[in-house]
Formats: structure tokens, C-alpha cells, sequence
């Protein structure tokens, strides 16, 4: 015998409802999101060019923000050299500075 209507609605109440996330669950995911980025923009330098700068990894790795890791992700992919790459970092970089001294922050 199928479930009635009510116990079918019952049923996916609870699969679909969602716990609450509390703001430290939140930034620990966003975190990991970003390190994820970081990892995955290293790998692919490092599957293209091999040897990867000291000091470029250093810089990625102090990248918080994930839509900007994205973007050199994707620089990364079609590039032609780690030192293209590298100029491109610092334009950020900078243009990212600029925007701080804009804002106040």
C-alpha cells in the first residue's frame, strides 16, 4: 500500500528542510572554499610550468577572496608563462590595493 498524502508530505518536509548553519560554520566552509581555490589554482601552474615561484605561492596563498582566485584560475589555464602569470598576480594585487585606499578599508 502507498503513502498517503499526508505522510508524503511528511516525508519530504524532513528531507527537504535544512539545518541552520551558524556564522562560524559559514566562514569555516567560505575558508575552505578559498583554500580550495588556492590548492587548485597551485596545481595547475605547477601541471603547466613545473617550477612555480617561492614567492608566487607565497602571494596566492594570501588571496582571500574566492572570485578573484577564480579569475587568475582560469588566466592560469590559458597563459603563456609562469612570468605572464606573475605580472597579471601583481596588477591584481594592485589594482586589489587601490580599491581598498577607494573604499577606506
Amino acid at each position: 500500500m502507498g503513502e498517503t498524502p499526508k505522510t508524503a508530505l511528511h516525508r519530504y518536509e524532513e528531507e527537504s528542510s535544512m539545518r541552520y548553519i551558524t556564522s562560524f560554520e559559514r566562514l569555516a566552509r567560505q575558508e575552505g572554499v578559498i583554500q580550495k581555490g588556492r590548492e587548485w589554482l597551485l596545481e595547475v601552474l605547477r601541471v603547466r610550468f613545473e617550477d612555480v615561484p617561492r614567492e608566487l605561492v607565497e602571494t596566492i596563498n594570501q588571496i582571500k577572496d574566492d572570485s578573484i582566485l577564480t579569475m587568475l584560475h582560469r588566466q592560469a589555464i590559458t597563459i603563456a608563462s609562469v612570468e605572464e602569470f606573475i605580472v597579471v598576480v601583481n596588477q591584481q594585487r594592485a589594482s586589489g590595493e587601490q580599491s581598498s585606499k577607494e573604499s577606506g578599508t
